[in-house]
């Protein structure tokens, strides 16, 4: 894929590039299928590669496969020590963990994360990483109201900025995502539209719109772009 072979040019070699970072360039640029093809070539006792293996197996709906082995995984963990134990956990959402149905464990975990990004708030940190787990763990724990509020917030410092590159893959790529899961479809189709209207494809997973992947527009706004994208409807297999 031309795509993908420019973005591992730009990351240097492909030898160089850690496999659980290009399964995920193929994820977005070919489908989860092909992501998890790719990691059927990574060391059996690679954490990152069976993290990012983990996270296909959910976006492909193969749930149960995907529970498995998140199990094994907390089950090894608490072999160690107690502050060892807490790295399997830290490395899935919310949403992940609740997708394989350890719905106390996604609270937990999404307690942690509002935890952590209040402080880096706190701390004037306002980078998109820290909005976005800020926002989707108010989100996850039902606070809808404060998670919409700084969603407009963020929005609106967005507008001001004069790079689009940097408004569109900074924002609109977070923040649709998080306008779907509010249940605002316009809001959220619209940045999809404009992210894909400026010609950008990677970085934007499909998994995280739910049902609004689905719709009639989605599918459409699809269909007007030949390319890997497509194959990341819910009809993927891998």
């Amino acid at each position: 894929d031309r795509l993908l072979a420019r973005a591992v040019a730009i990351q240097g070699s492909s030898s160089a590039v850690p496999l659980n970072n290009r399964a995920q360039l193929h994820e977005w640029w070919v489908g989860p299928g092909a992501g998890l093809n790719l990691l059927g070539h990574s060391p059996a006792d690679s954490l990152a590669a069976e993290v990012s293996r983990i996270a296909l197996l959910i976006n492909s709906g193969r749930t149960e496969e995907a529970r498995s082995r998140v199990d094994q995984l907390l089950s090894e963990s608490q072999l160690k020590d107690s502050v060892t134990a807490l790295a399997p956990r830290r490395n899935f959402s919310p949403n992940q963990l609740a997708a394989v149905g350890l719905r106390d464990l996604a609270r937990q975990r999404a307690e942690e994360i509002r935890e952590e990004t209040m402080r880096e708030l706190a701390r004037e940190n306002r980078s998109p990483n820290v909005l976005s787990a800020f926002i989707s763990a108010e989100i996850y724990l039902g606070r809808n109201d404060v998670a919409l509020e700084l969603l407009n917030e963020w929005q609106k410092a967005a507008s001001l900025q004069p790079s689009d590159y940097v408004r569109l893959t900074e924002f609109n790529r977070r923040a649709a995502e998080l306008f779907a899961r509010l249940g605002l479809a316009d809001r959220a189709f619209a940045l999809l539209e404009e992210f894909f209207d400026a010609g950008y494809r990677a970085g934007f997973g499909l998994s995280g719109l739910g049902s609004l992947r689905d719709t009639p527009r989605v599918q459409a706004l699809l269909r007007r772009y030949e390319g890997p994208l497509r194959s990341q409807s819910k009809t993927d297999s891998p």
